[in-house]
C-alpha cells in the first residue's frame, strides 16, 4: 500500500538512445496525486539525428512512434519545468530506475526525492487502468496515458 502524506507527482518520460549510452528525452507526462495537476510535453530533439542507432528506429516504428522531429517544446525548458513543479512538491514518484537516472541532470536542487513505483505492474500489464487522457500524437505507449495509468493503479491501491 502507498501512503501519500502531501500530493507528489507521478511522472513518465519516453524518448531515445543518444550517444554514447545517453539517453535523450523526447516526452514528459506528469500527474499529480490529487489529480489536479496535469501536464505533458512533447520537446524539439536538439541532438542531431545522426546520433539515432538503430535501436531508435525500431523504438519509434514499433513503441512510442514520436518521430525524431516531433515536439513543441525546447528541451532545454524542462530544467526550468522540473523547478517549477518541485516548488509546489518535493516528491516525484517514477516506474523505473533508469527514467528516475535520466531525468536527474535536468533537477538542479537537492530538496526533493524521487521514490521508484517498483511494486507496481508493468506499464504493458496496466493496459485496463483507464487513462483519463492521451496526448494529442495518439500513439501508444504515451507518457502522459502512462502517468494516469499509474496514477489510477496507486488510487486503487491507496
Amino acid at each position: 500500500m502507498v501512503l501519500f502524506y502531501s500530493m507528489p507527482y507521478i511522472l513518465d518520460i519516453q524518448g531515445y538512445r543518444g550517444a554514447r549510452n545517453t539517453y535523450v528525452i523526447k516526452e514528459i507526462g506528469v500527474v499529480s496525486t490529487d489529480g489536479t495537476t496535469i501536464e505533458h510535453y512533447v520537446f524539439k530533439t536538439s541532438v542531431n539525428k545522426r546520433y539515432y542507432t538503430g535501436d531508435n528506429a525500431w523504438i519509434i516504428k514499433n513503441y512510442h512512434q514520436l518521430d525524431w522531429s516531433d515536439g513543441e517544446t525546447d528541451l532545454r525548458e524542462l530544467e526550468g519545468i522540473m523547478e517549477r513543479l518541485l516548488k509546489k512538491e518535493k516528491v516525484i514518484y517514477m516506474k523505473g530506475i533508469h527514467k528516475q537516472r535520466w531525468i536527474r541532470p535536468y533537477i538542479h536542487r537537492n530538496d526533493y526525492s524521487i521514490k521508484n513505483l517498483s511494486e507496481t505492474p508493468q506499464l504493458k500489464d496496466l493496459w485496463n487502468y483507464p487513462s483519463a487522457q492521451r496526448c494529442s500524437y495518439e500513439y501508444p505507449h504515451c507518457a502522459l496515458e502512462n502517468a494516469f495509468k499509474l496514477y489510477n493503479w496507486l488510487m486503487e491501491k491507496k
